[in-house]
């Protein structure tokens, strides 16, 4: 349980707290659960904002939960989907296209990533 903040106005902390749980307890596959992990701590580390990396996390959620498939091998079709649903339900479409640059970008950049998942080493 983490410790109530009097500075935290926006209850930031609680809300993490309660996306983490969402996501633990989500029916998402295991390795998912560790890739969505592993992108919100190199979020946090990086020095983003508890505003960014919540709702970032939130967003990767939401796009797993559609995708029904792991993040690791999403193409463009699938994102296509993505996005013609989201434009039909009238939602915006501009933070799930900035999470998925973030994603994608950390999914395959070295240089991008604090704590890169070992399974996503390529070993010679």
């Amino acid at each position: 349980m983490i410790m109530v903040n009097p500075d935290d106005i926006h209850s930031f902390d609680k809300k993490y707290e309660t996306l983490l749980l969402r996501l633990d307890n989500s029916q998402i596959s295991e390795k998912n659960k560790e890739l969505i992990h592993a992108f919100a701590r190199d979020m946090k580390k990086s020095g983003n904002k508890k505003s960014t990396y919540m709702e970032d996390t939130s967003i990767a959620l939401r796009m797993v939960e559609f995708y029904k498939k792991d993040l690791d091998t999403i193409i463009e079709s699938d994102y296509d989907r993505l996005i013609e649903k989201l434009e039909v339900k009238g939602r915006c479409t501009f933070n799930y296209c900035k999470v998925t640059k973030k994603l994608f970008r950390w999914l395959t950049d070295d240089d991008y990533r604090v704590n890169k998942p070992l399974y996503l080493y390529s070993y010679k």
